[in-house]
């Protein structure tokens, strides 16, 4: 779709318009033309100043407000004013959407307007560079391409605290571990004496750091049933005693004198399945 809709509206008609703002004296004017890839942007009567006016898109699921930039104006007004854009992640056929461009100037002498037009879109679609990414909000399809979706934000993962990263994967020395219904990655469970710690881990001492007190084991998996939850716990190059413990206080990880990197579950099979206790139910390989 190329299309070209030129409405000029006081940005007062869209937010009210208060004392101070200029609504009484000369008004700005502001055009917008829209094509699949690109806004036109050109404004007037704005302060006579280098950068004139702050334009931002509204309209959009996500981001609900983009920044355009400041156009370079001469003598209060700026022309064809380009803003490239890419679509990503579109799931179906897009349909034309009403969005606004908003200019800001000197709010003491010019009031904000807007000009609206209307652009392709989805709600799957994604703005290219404006989501996807750790501190931008989540795209609507694609999700995360780094970090990892929060309550719809892009947030780090895999350190200390965090979120796991994909495939339930933690930092080299941090496991993953349920808190309060959410699986964050720590060093603080899992490992037993001897594991070669880092500095700020409790019980770390020694040239080179290890740990001399064995650590509780991590709940990797909670299962609600019956009104209750069935945790799995997990120890990671230990293993989980062999006598069940109901309390998870006492869900100590034991040194293991086997060959190679052993992690050892309470996560049942399919013919005994996880009781809820901490006791060693299965062993495998570390990743």
């Amino acid at each position: 779709m190329i299309g070209r809709l030129v409405v000029i509206v006081g940005f007062a008609a869209l937010v009210g318009c208060g004392d101070g703002c200029g609504c009484n004296g000369p008004k700005p004017s502001l055009t917008l033309s829209t094509t699949p890839s690109q806004l036109v942007i050109s404004g007037s009567g704005f302060t006579n100043v280098g950068q004139c006016a702050q334009l931002s898109l509204i309209g959009l699921p996500t981001p609900v407000i983009v920044p355009l930039g400041n156009p370079a104006c001469s003598g209060g007004a700026f022309s064809n004013y380009v803003w490239p854009y890419k679509t990503v992640g579109c799931q179906a056929a897009k349909t034309p959407r009403q969005i606004a461009v908003l200019a800001v100037g000197d709010l003491n002498a010019i009031p904000p307007v807007a000009a609206v037009g209307m652009i392709d879109w989805h709600d799957s679609c994604g703005l290219a560079g404006y989501c996807g990414e750790v501190g931008q909000d989540a795209c609507p399809s694609t999700g995360c391409s780094t970090g990892v979706d929060e309550g719809g934000k892009c947030v780090p993962c895999g350190g200390e605290g965090q979120p796991v990263c994909g495939g339930n994967q933690c930092m080299s020395g941090l496991n993953p571990n349920v808190t309060n219904g959410v699986k964050r990655c720590t060093a603080l469970c899992g490992h037993t004496q001897g594991w070669p710690c880092t500095t700020g881990v409790p019980n770390c001492s020694g040239s080179p750091p290890v740990l001399t007190v064995p650590q509780i084991a991590c709940i990797t998996k909670e299962t609600g049933t019956n009104g209750g939850t069935v945790s799995v716990y997990t120890c990671f190059d230990s293993r989980l005693p062999a006598q069940g413990t109901s309390d998870p206080s006492t869900c100590i990880c034991m040194p293991d004198n086997v060959a190679g990197c052993q992690i050892s579950t309470s996560q049942g099979t399919a013919n005994a399945p996880t009781t809820g206790l901490c006791i060693q139910a299965q062993t495998k390989p570390c990743p």
